[in-house]
């Protein structure tokens, strides 16, 4: 429980900062190095705004949950973009673990911006 709301007061937070130009589209996987460990991430940019950042994170998160509780989710505005690009780590599923590597995507790509 500790981990999830740890994850979303980070999504949260992160939804005030710029967004970053780099997005991983669906079939588009980014491999990237963070301190000395390779990372890949697959789609990711569910709103299809053309960024990947904590917004995606978010969105995701909302969705796990509420699948989570089972609740109905089909009146969810991003339910196929979710589904299209949300499960970044190819697992079959989605969840809180795909909102972890967007947000550890987009430190990344956000150090690199800083």
């Amino acid at each position: 429980m500790k981990k999830f709301i740890s994850v979303l007061a980070a999504a949260a937070l992160g939804m005030c900062a710029v967004p970053m130009t780099v997005s991983a589209t669906e079939g588009e996987v980014i491999t990237y190095v963070y301190y000395g460990r390779e990372y890949s991430i697959k789609g990711g940019d569910v709103n299809e705004d053309g960024y990947t950042d904590a917004r995606d994170a978010t969105i995701i998160l909302d969705y796990y949950a509420d699948i989570s509780c089972d609740l109905d989710v089909s009146t969810n505005k991003y339910l196929e973009s979710i589904k299209k690009y949300g499960d970044v780590d190819e697992d079959g599923k989605i969840s809180g673990i795909d909102a972890t590597e967007i947000l550890c995507y987009y430190t990344y790509v956000a150090g690199l911006e800083a």
